[in-house]
């Protein structure tokens, strides 16, 4: 009897702990599923592949301006001395660099309160995705002096990013994103020389940065589709060959409030853009 007992107790624990892995492993599981963002399109980088239905490019138009609400945000007064006293000023502070490169990069907002570096993108109806031919060019994140230009970079299907030093000093760039996607990148990068990488779409931007000079800093979108779009030092956009249909705009800037998004959020606005429509969309933005 008393050897039954210890026989039917080593059962016991060990289905207990057997049990008890193969529920925590589940959960862990089901944890990591959960906490995979989606992507810009509204997909799932999960992994997990789901058929869906395929929205091929039309004819419409997505126009328009953002420009500030209220009063613009005064510029840091003590950038200028960062590139002045620096042992590279010679490069940071050239004559030859345009005025927006000796400001930081954060607020670029023009006479008219028009905002730069305003990221705009389409989302499909849950369920679609857009397709679109791939690319056939490369995208370029340059550093003539000591600011990246553009702050604000997005790469479409089939483009790499093209990381080029234009400078008379060297750089340190360094990327960092989502490491379950892509994973950091740093190289120094001599004057006149360049390194290409290669990156996956994932939902929030990769940011660049330099370890020579701590100011400098851009966002790397890396989007499924080519409906995005940029705006310029006038604060205007343009998203060309825009499927008909029900979509969502989505618009982004780094100094706005709920992680940048401002226009209904990270899952936009719904529209409706009937086949060849242009339409103009004009938005404001203000810091958080």
């Amino acid at each position: 009897m008393k050897r039954l007992v210890i026989h039917l107790s080593v059962i016991s624990i060990a289905g207990l702990l057997a049990t008890g892995l193969t529920g925590c492993g589940r959960e862990e599981k089901k944890k990591f599923k959960e906490v995979l963002p989606p992507t810009p399109s509204g997909g799932s980088s999960s992994g997990t592949d789901v058929a869906k239905v395929k929205i091929k490019p039309g004819t419409g138009v997505i126009h328009g301006k953002v420009t500030y609400d209220g009063t613009p945000p005064t510029p840091d007064p003590s950038f200028p001395a960062k590139l002045k006293n620096h042992a590279d000023s010679a490069c940071c502070d050239a004559a030859d660099a345009k005025p927006w490169e000796k400001t930081e990069q954060t607020w670029l907002v023009g006479p008219n309160k028009e905002v730069r570096n305003v990221l705009i993108y389409l989302n499909p109806p849950e369920g679609a995705e857009f397709e679109a031919p791939p690319a056939t060019t490369d995208a370029v994140l340059d550093q003539p002096h000591c600011v990246y230009i553009p702050h604000v970079l997005a790469l479409t299907p089939g483009q790499k990013l093209v990381v080029k030093n234009s400078a008379t000093v060297n750089h340190n760039t360094k990327l960092k994103g989502d490491p379950r996607i892509n994973e950091d990148f740093g190289a120094t990068i001599a004057p006149g020389g360049s390194k290409t990488v290669t990156l996956k779409p994932q939902r929030r931007p990769l940011t660049a940065s330099c370890d020579f000079h701590g100011w400098m800093q851009a966002y790397i979108w890396v989007m499924p589709h080519p409906y995005v779009a940029v705006t310029g030092e006038d604060g205007t956009y343009k998203i060309e060959n825009v499927p008909e249909g029900e979509l969502s705009l989505v618009a982004w800037h780094e100094g706005a409030g709920d992680g940048g998004f401002f226009y209904g959020g990270e899952a936009g606005t719904k529209i409706t853009l009937a086949a060849g429509e242009k339409r103009q969309i004009d938005l404001k933005v203000k810091a958080k």
